[in-house]
């Protein structure tokens, strides 16, 4: 009976890029439900590689070399609508820093 309810897997498409992961608890309160995490891959933005790159250095930790993948969580405000909002305004600033490219004196980094 449920076969007829499922829904045939898409991989996001090329305007897609961000990738949000959600908990809940099936109706039960529970602290960690209201936690979202966003995940995505530098290659994926549109961006060169000096500002891949760049972007990378910004995550730091957060991002995993061997996945290609940044991922970055929020739980600091009450509902998953306000954490999801965050991530998306985080994620826009840090492309947006990536983006910015500032040629001072002549070193290793270009950044």
């Amino acid at each position: 009976m449920s076969a007829e309810f499922a829904k045939k897997f898409e991989p996001p498409a090329q305007n897609e890029p961000l990738r949000f992961r959600y908990t809940t608890y099936m109706g039960e309160f529970h602290p960690a439900e209201r936690k979202v995490v966003v995940e995505f891959s530098p290659r994926d933005l549109g961006l060169t590689e000096v500002q891949q790159v760049k972007l990378t250095k910004l995550a730091g930790a957060r991002y995993n070399p061997e996945k290609e993948v940044i991922r970055i969580g929020c739980d600091m405000f009450d509902h998953q609508a306000q954490n999801k909002r965050y991530l998306g305004d985080l994620v826009q600033k840090l492309i947006t820093e990536a983006k910015v490219c500032i040629f001072l004196l002549p070193s290793p980094d270009i950044f």
